[in-house]
């Protein structure tokens, strides 16, 4: 059976619809023999399983998961299906035990995602016979719908990402990438803080992805309202959101009888002291005040952003440039005194090659100058 394939995070959304309605079994875990949890839907021309679950604290997991993606992807190459794919895969789901030669490394670096490097034999999932099976964190602070979907647009967009780096596939807590070898995350000090060479090559990156990748008609029209035809910033609307966080935590009884930290907000973030005569208690004004003071700080930034630069470009930003997030060739080495000399020449060994921006989680579309400026911000 075959359906047209999904596009969107819409189509992510209507592929768990379908799970739950043909299979009322329920979550399945990667060990499980369930049929369940080998349904699939091709969303973005890649298989996804929403069924489908790695157990974090079973290695076996990660690797059966990352063998029916790349099985499903590789399936789906060869046979060259770009209207879908099945709806039932035919004993995709390994059994424990059918590991084989293949072999897990816990990758570490990341700040919101559990990382695991997969290796799997190469006669039988080759090209893809290493890649990054990745856990999603942070749940409720990410859409991973709207993530995933502009991430397998950004690999389909030549010029944008590095060319090595690929969406497989996804399945229910995380999705599975292309790894790239002999590459490693940069440092904030031994790299950024001795080349300008480095700075450079990261803002063309970000330039080519600022031009060269534009949302999809339905995602940037989210952004625009009746008053303002053209894309909005994202930027306004996570500060509030986040404003609204820190109020809601604040307002809790566990901060609330923190009287500390309650001062300590209160003094850093607003310009007048928390009256007593109110008939609220006074770790409640606190926590209005500090969101009304946060709030009106905000509306003063808006102001002035929009009215200093009222042509500012907005376009698609990565929105989270930092070391954790630049990968490097592992031959750049800045702790020899040879690349020392190297990074004084006129030569630089950095180009869109030896240099790959990953982790698009927080992309959307923004200020350029935001881009660049929360890039300058982190190093």
């Amino acid at each position: 059976m075959t359906s047209l394939s999904l596009s969107g995070p819409q189509g992510y959304a209507q592929a768990r619809i379908e799970a739950s309605y043909g299979h009322r079994d329920g979550i399945s875990s990667a060990s499980s023999s369930s049929p369940s949890s080998s349904f699939v839907r091709t969303v973005e021309q890649r298989p996804y399983f929403p069924l489908l679950e790695v157990d974090p604290s079973n290695e076996a997991t990660v690797i059966q998961v990352a063998k029916v993606v790349v099985s499903c992807r590789n399936n789906h190459a060869n046979n060259n299906n770009d209207n879908g794919i099945s709806t039932t895969t035919n004993g995709a789901v390994p059994n424990e035990g059918e590991e084989g030669s293949s072999s897990v490394t816990v990758l570490t670096g990341g700040l919101t995602n559990t990382l695991f490097k997969v290796d799997l034999p190469d006669d039988d999932y080759a090209p893809l016979n290493c890649v990054l099976v990745r856990l999603f964190g942070s749940e409720g602070m990410i859409d991973r719908d709207q993530e995933t979907a502009h991430y397998a647009r950004l690999c389909n967009a030549g010029g944008a990402l590095h060319d090595k780096l690929d969406l497989v596939g996804r399945f229910g807590n995380g999705r599975v990438e292309t790894f790239l070898p002999n590459m490693r995350v940069a440092h904030h000090i031994d790299d950024f803080g001795r080349e300008e060479g480095l700075s450079l090559e990261i803002a063309r990156q970000l330039a080519r992805l600022h031009y060269s990748y534009e949302p999809d008609s339905d995602a940037a029209a989210e952004t625009r309202t009746k008053s303002s035809p053209q894309q909005q910033p994202t930027l306004w609307k996570v500060i509030e959101s986040w404003i609204e966080e820190l109020s809601q935590h604040l307002s809790h009884e566990k901060y609330r009888e923190d009287a500390s930290l309650m001062e300590l907000f209160s003094r850093a973030i607003t310009s007048h002291p928390v009256e007593s005569s109110s008939s609220k208690p006074q770790s409640y004004m606190a926590a209005d005040a500090i969101k009304d003071a946060l709030s009106n700080e905000l509306v003063w930034l808006k102001n002035e952003v929009e009215t200093r630069f009222p042509h500012a470009p907005i376009v698609f930003c990565h929105n989270d440039v930092n070391a954790g997030n630049v990968l490097l060739d592992a031959s750049i080495d800045h702790t020899s005194e040879e690349s020392e000399s190297v990074g004084k020449s006129s030569s630089t060994p950095y180009d869109r090659r030896s240099v790959c921006i990953i982790d698009y989680e927080y992309g959307s579309t923004n200020y350029a100058m935001y881009d660049m400026a929360n890039y300058a911000c982190e190093h």
